[in-house]
């Protein structure tokens, strides 16, 4: 699924990222770097966690993410209408778990 079918902009989406994140020639596969491809079930998890990247916990003076803060996510969700029903908040765990794993990585 491109990113402007989650009302992204795909180009600013890219300029927030760092350098590292992500191939800038595009996936192995040969997905172009602005497409970001999402399973339809996923589709509101993921929008969710892409409009909630400034939402992280962090640990004291460490900096270090611990996960998103979930008043904010359940505000922003009602903000966007996007139901934050189970399903939905468990998809969004999944997610997040995943990119700590992959800040923490990058850390180490």
């Amino acid at each position: 699924m491109q990113a402007e079918a989650l009302g992204i902009d795909a180009a600013a989406f890219k300029r927030m990222m760092p350098p590292e994140a992500g191939a800038p020639d595009g996936a192995p596969d040969g997905t172009p770097p602005d497409v970001l491809e999402v399973l339809p079930a996923n589709t509101n998890a993921a929008w969710l966690f892409l409009t909630c990247s400034s939402q992280w916990r962090v640990a004291g003076m460490s900096g270090q993410p611990m996960g998103l803060d979930m008043g904010a996510v359940a505000t922003i969700a009602r903000a966007r209408d996007i139901p934050l029903d189970a399903d939905t908040l468990d998809r969004l765990l999944v997610i997040e778990r995943e990119a700590l794993r992959l800040m923490q990585k990058a850390v180490a």
